[in-house]
Parts: structure tokens; sequence; C-alpha cells
């Protein structure tokens, strides 16, 4: 698979699916042949288009210099950040048990709680200027934000933490985060998990919360999404190979309750 971009910032190009020119502004990320991710200008507006959707109408100088997205969070959202961050008592990592148990309480958190919704889309959008993500093809913006949040703050505790670009089953975008736990990658999937209790509430309104998309290996993670690349969001959109330690088996889930529970005592 190439990893290379086919079209470049500038080049004038032809929306497949509604016959409209606009021109390139971004090369969003780089996911391979068909799967390149970019935003094009149409009418003054910006949108994100996949490279399957594209067709070249007039090449760009091919020696125009890409423009590089630089990574912002404005001070505003920093203080609901630092705020999240104590209120849930995260720690900076000492030991895997610290890994586990910050990205199981920020999972719960951000499936459960409702009070920064409109922030967790401000957040979201500001981790990359221009509101990168937000027209992402077929994408759905909660789940790009809320991947986005997770990734960002437990990144502030200096976790190893990476996100995904993915396809779900019905080809759409989607964006979950990787965690590394003793040296292998487990996937964290707030917004699934989200889901998943409120499909539960609905038949059961007295639902008691319990995680169940948290530390998931590739074999069962695997079956319900089709994991791409990892995105950069330090540096630049960019894109690498899905590193080759990835668990295949989750983590045992009554370990992972026994820590969740003991966190709150410790």
């Amino acid at each position: 698979m190439n990893k290379e971009a086919k079209y470049r910032v500038g080049d004038e190009i032809k929306i497949v699916s509604t016959n409209e020119i606009g021109n390139i502004t971004k090369v969003a990320a780089v996911l391979g042949d068909g799967y390149n991710l970019y935003i094009v200008a149409v009418n003054g507006k910006e949108k994100m288009y996949s490279e399957s959707n594209l067709d070249l109408v007039r090449e760009k100088n091919p020696i125009t210099d890409l423009d590089v997205t630089d990574v912002s969070v404005d001070l505003g959202l920093d203080t609901i950040v630092k705020d999240i961050i104590s209120t849930l008592n995260l720690r900076e990592i000492d030991n895997s048990l610290d890994s586990v148990r910050n990205a199981c309480v920020l999972q719960s958190f951000l499936a459960i709680n409702k009070e920064y919704d409109k922030e967790w889309d401000s957040i979201g959008r500001s981790v990359q200027k221009n509101s990168i993500f937000h027209g992402i093809v077929n994408g759905n913006l909660d789940n790009i934000s809320t991947a986005l949040v997770f990734n960002h703050i437990l990144k502030r505790l200096n976790m190893d933490v990476k996100c995904i670009a993915c396809n779900d089953e019905e080809g759409n975008y989607y964006l979950t985060n990787i965690v590394n736990i003793d040296d292998y990658y487990y996937y964290f999937d707030p917004y699934l998990e989200k889901n998943v209790y409120e499909e539960r509430l609905k038949n059961n309104p007295n639902e008691i919360f319990q995680l169940s998309c948290a530390a998931v290996g590739s074999k069962e993670y695997c079956r319900f999404y089709k994991p791409l690349a990892v995105l950069d969001l330090d540096k630049v959109m960019d894109s690498t190979a899905l590193p080759n330690n990835i668990s295949d088996d989750s983590l045992d889930l009554g370990i992972i309750d026994r820590l969740f529970g003991d966190y709150y005592e410790g």
C-alpha cells in the first residue's frame, strides 16, 4: 500500500459525490491509497473528503509545501482539563497499574458524565487548529471529540497513548485509542462504552455502570472495527503503521474492576 498522498495542497479537484470543484487546502491524514484524507475548500467552506471521492482537475506546482497544522488547546479548555485530572485524581504514571487506573477512570467518566458535553466538542476541535476533524467523511463528531479528549488528557499524564483511525462495519471513519500497559497496547473506546451503557439503560433504567470496552485486545475489537493507522496528533496530521505489540487478548475484566474500585481507595 502506497503511504504517500496522491494530491497536494493547491490541487484543483472534483468531488465525485457532488460534482463540485474545489481546492486542496490541507493533507489531513495519509492512510494509504484511496483512504487518504484531505481538507477541500469549496466556495469558501472547508470540509474533509476521502481520496476515493476525489478526481484531479488541475495539478498545483508540485513543489508547494504542505501546510502543517500545529497542536493547540486554548487556556479556557486547558483549565477544564486540569479540573478533570484533579477531580478524578488521575496521576502521572509510575507503573502499569497507574496506566490501567487512569485509562479506566477517564473512560468511565467520559462515558457517563454529561456535564462537559459542549466542552468535549470544543476540546476535540481545538486539539487541531481550524477544526481539522470537524468535517471528516462520514465521521461522527461526538466520537472524534471524545477520542481526542481521552488522548489529550492521558498524554498530559505522560502516558503512552495513540490515536487510531479506523473504519467501522459500514466503512465510516472512526477514531479510537490504544494505551500501553506492560509493553502491550490495548484498545480503549469511551465513545463505544457510552453507547453500550446507554443501550443497557434502555433495558434496565437501574443498570449499574460497569466497564466493558476498556483494555480490549485486537481479536475482540477488530470484530467490529478495522484499524487503519496511528494518527500523529503531536507533529503533523500524518500517520504511521500500527505497532506490532497490540495485544491479541483483552485484559481480564475482573482485574480491571478491582483496580478501578481500588483507585478511589488509594
